[in-house]
């Protein structure tokens, strides 16, 4: 007589035996609470100094941006903050002016011009009506100092995939407000800094409140006026700083004064120098030109490559947007329930292996943690920033093998 059900049993006890039986109820407990215990530590940002290290080594290991050069760099250093504005701010209005119209003409207004300095002065509004300006690819740097995040999630809306929610009002563009119809291109340097104050991404989207107004990335729109194939889907972007820097020119290389003076405040600065270099470089490349302030009074930034002028954090930052390495993040509460079976599986591996031999046990452990590390750089250069998923692993395992010890002494042989 056939036994129909015998195949059956036998792959319900094997089940059982290898697989169902070694996870015990504590081990699952222990899982959730690893799971648990990393999501809360993402949320108060407890390991953002490991992780921003972490993110740094993976980064430098990515690969290198194209030989083209796609941003130059006009920097406001300290001669010429002396020289040109006799170290004072805000910054006069002419000398920019001229700077800007000078750059613009130089490269057949071929080239996007990003002007990273603040111009909410009234005396600013006559820029717009100069006959270069209509010409020129140029968008200005707005003053995002009067935002703030007004309302933050709680642990368990965080976990439920809420964001802080930030506001904004709208700032002094070119000695006024601007709005979606005015034919004036900015956008303000905002960079929400890691726990350990780095600067690693840009972010491009805000969850804003309700009154809040709508503030535009200048690094976007930057590199938007650039290349008009920008993608709209993504919150935020990496900013990887191995790629190939931006070729960095000084205005007290590019300009003198008028006659050749010591000091000229106020006065139109006159190409000189390295202004054939620079100006041959332009219509070669047609590049993004970033005029800013390196001067000791200037914004600097924590980076993984040092403290940085603001000006060069956002050349960075626009290269990051023209590579496009966006970060395609899940919400937490997804990472947590993935969290939970790849720490089971983890814990059952070396269990499997360290159950008649620690040895065997450490052996596979430091395999899998091998494996987890190489995993974790290919979702970081895809753009996925999964870093609960190693702590349980690596709790996990911790747990199984002092779990087997206690059990078992001479396993350790």
């Amino acid at each position: 007589m056939r036994r129909p059900h015998k195949k059956g049993r036998s792959r319900e006890k094997w089940w059982l035996q290898t697989v169902a039986g070694p996870v015990t109820v504590r081990n699952l407990l222990v899982v959730i609470g690893l799971a648990i215990t990393m999501q809360y530590l993402d949320y108060r940002g407890t390991l953002g100094q490991w992780e921003g290290w972490f993110l740094d080594v993976a980064l430098r290991w990515g690969p290198q941006s194209s030989g083209e050069r796609q941003i130059i760099t006009v920097e406001i250093d300290k001669t010429a903050y002396d020289k040109f504005f006799c170290s004072k701010s805000p910054l006069e209005t002419t000398v920019v002016t001229s700077l800007v119209k000078q750059i613009a003409t130089a490269a057949d207004n071929a080239s996007v011009i990003g002007v990273d300095i603040l111009t909410e002065s009234p005396v600013y509004a006559d820029v717009v009506t100069a006959p270069w300006f209509n010409d020129a690819k140029t968008v200005w740097a707005a003053d995002a100092q009067t935002s703030a995040p007004t309302e933050s999630a709680t642990f368990l809306g965080w976990l439920a995939g809420r964001n802080d929610e930030w506001s904004f009002e709208l700032p002094l563009v070119l000695g006024k407000t601007r709005n979606d119809d005015d034919p004036v291109k900015w956008g303000a340097s905002v960079y929400v800094h890691d726990r350990d104050l780095g600067v690693r991404k840009l972010t491009r989207e805000f969850h804003r409140t309700q009154r809040s107004a709508d503030l535009k990335v200048w690094a976007r729109e930057v590199a938007k006026a650039f290349r008009t194939n920008s993608d709209t889907t993504h919150e935020e972007v990496l900013v990887s700083y191995s790629t190939l820097p931006p070729l960095e020119y000084k205005v007290s290389d590019l300009f003198t004064c008028n006659g050749g003076g010591g000091q000229c405040c106020a006065g139109e600065p006159v190409p000189s120098g390295f202004w054939n270099e620079f100006k041959q470089e332009l219509q070669r490349y047609r590049p993004i030109v970033l005029i800013g302030g390196t001067f000791d009074s200037s914004r600097d930034l924590d980076t993984p490559i040092g403290r940085q002028p603001g000006l060069i954090v956002d050349a960075y930052a626009v290269q990051a947007e023209l590579s496009q390495t966006y970060v395609r993040d899940f919400h937490p509460w997804l990472k947590f329930v993935f969290d939970i079976p790849l720490g089971l599986a983890t814990g059952w591996l070396v269990l499997r292996f360290a159950k008649r031999s620690m040895r065997r046990g450490m052996q596979i452990s430091f395999l899998i943690a091998a494996v987890i590390i190489v995993v974790s750089v290919f979702l970081i250069h895809a753009g996925i920033l999964w870093f609960s998923f190693a702590g349980v692993a690596f709790g996990a395992m911790l747990e199984q093998l002092v779990e087997l010890y206690i059990e078992n002494p001479k396993a350790a042989d």
